[in-house]
């Protein structure tokens, strides 16, 4: 899992005075070339639940007005093509569209594979166009969003991921530190660190310290 220190983050453009409010790119996954992963159960059958691999992600934490944008894409722009072997999850679903279907599931690339073990992700397979996320994103308020990119057997592979948004991108976040606990209290820690708080049993929520 990926936990960078810093954030990514350029400012692109600003909007019309009603609006208000810069578009954000932020990089979430730099390219990983073609790389051999783990064996599924069954080789001539990968299941996308039962060999179901995390092999990167990025918790941001954004507050975004009530009509975000939000789109993945390969470069700072927002207009880049990507390529994910397999799929990218934003909170626990998968969001890749134009893509090769296997299971039942859309993957963010197509077919025909034509890469070898270490070459560029771009160059192994036609990619997919830029995906809209803005359903996932939070709406009227402060939220963390999940980024992973999955894999299930086989190969995996992905070019730059940038995420870019009109919502505000927070380098802090408060937190409620070990909830209903004796040693229950607020924090307020750097980007890098929140996602180990979450699986820690901290949460976002503060409503959640009464101490």
């Amino acid at each position: 899992m990926r936990v960078p220190l810093t954030v990514a983050l350029a400012i692109l453009a600003v909007r019309g005075a009603s609006a208000a409010e810069p578009v954000r790119a932020v990089k979430l996954f730099s390219a990983t070339p073609v790389t051999e992963s783990a064996p599924c159960a069954n080789p001539l059958q990968c299941s996308p639940t039962r060999d179901r691999v995390v092999y990167d992600e990025m918790l941001l934490v954004l507050s975004c007005r009530a009509r975000p944008t939000a789109v993945l894409s390969g470069t700072p722009d927002g207009r880049g093509p990507l390529i994910v072997d397999n799929f990218i999850e934003v909170n626990g679903s998968n969001v890749c569209v134009g893509g090769a279907a296997d299971n039942g599931t859309e993957q963010c690339y197509n077919v025909p594979f034509f890469g070898a073990i270490g070459s560029r992700a771009l160059d192994a397979a036609p990619p997919v166009a830029p995906i809209d996320v803005r359903a996932a994103m939070p709406v009227h308020g402060r939220g963390a969003v999940l980024f992973s990119l999955i894999d299930y057997g086989g190969l995996y592979f992905n070019s730059d991921v940038w995420l870019v948004t009109d919502c505000a991108i927070h380098q802090k976040a408060s937190i409620c530190h070990k909830p209903g606990t004796p040693a229950e209290k607020i924090l307020t820690v750097g980007s890098s660190a929140i996602s180990g708080h979450l699986r820690h049993g901290d949460t976002l929520d503060l409503s959640a310290c009464r101490r």
